[in-house]
């Protein structure tokens, strides 16, 4: 009876087994194949400054991700970065049929990957940028974003390119997302993102930088002196919320 016993205890982890052994055989080769794929879109996060030579090695691959009938969530994530970078790309070399090959590409695999992994902040981010990029401001981009903010309100990566990208476009949001805007600047001062906080401030946030500073006032000290520094340098003097920053020396004016 106890033998009996033991070997019914067996039978989910024999199941476990099977199923393991079953993806390994039918998933696990193409799962391996966009393995590469992986360290490419990590350097690209980074903001490592890869080659065009090295990413057109990964389209044969992408292709490959595009076509299949299977879902590799991990993989098209990667992918919608690689072909988010090569958009970028294109628009830096200001070649419009570059652009458009690059773009389509880029909406295609995004919309596929959410299709497998609908609750992924960054492709929401992803296709909100797409989109107003490629066709203008629309309603149903705030739709997207608001989805991004919603599964991914203090994502850091994804929120030190959606921040800048936000606030270019602050005005036109209904007040609850310009609130997730402002609240995301603050966390990501507060997380140590003090150089793309800084850029982001006196740059697309400057027409609203006295609510951005007020959303400040319960960041870490240390952290908003790095901000107030880092402000002073770029010859921009604030009013940070609970920093007094020591006076200037003449010799420090220009």
């Amino acid at each position: 009876m106890r033998g009996l016993l033991s070997r019914l205890a067996l039978l989910p982890l024999l199941g476990i087994g099977a199923i393991a052994l079953l993806w390994a055989g039918e998933f696990g080769p193409q799962f391996w194949a966009y393995a590469p794929l992986d360290g490419i879109a990590s350097r690209i996060v980074r903001s490592d400054d890869l080659a065009t030579e090295l990413l057109d090695d990964t389209v044969p691959l992408l292709d490959a991700l595009e076509e299949s009938k299977r879902c590799f969530p991990r993989a098209m994530h990667n992918a919608a970065i690689i072909r988010g970078r090569m958009v970028q790309i294109a628009v830096d070399n200001s070649d419009p049929e570059q652009v458009r090959r690059a773009a389509g590409a880029a909406n295609a695999i995004i919309r596929k990957s959410l299709s497998c992994a609908p609750t992924d902040p960054f492709l929401w981010f992803a296709l909100f940028w797409l989109e107003g990029m490629q066709h203008g401001f629309s309603d149903e981009l705030v739709g997207y974003l608001s989805k991004s903010y919603e599964l991914g309100p203090y994502e850091g990566w994804v929120g030190l390119r959606r921040n800048k990208y936000a606030l270019i476009v602050y005005p036109l949001f209904p007040s609850a997302l310009q609130e997730s805007v402002v609240k995301e600047f603050a966390a990501l001062v507060n997380s140590g993102f003090i150089r793309p906080s800084a850029a982001n401030l006196i740059g697309a946030g400057w027409p609203i930088h006295d609510k951005l500073l007020a959303a400040l006032a319960n960041v870490s000290p240390k952290y908003k002196r790095q901000l107030g520094n880092d402000l002073r340098r770029a010859g921009v003097e604030v009013d940070i919320p609970g920093l007094i920053m020591p006076e200037l020396r003449p010799w420090q004016v220009d």
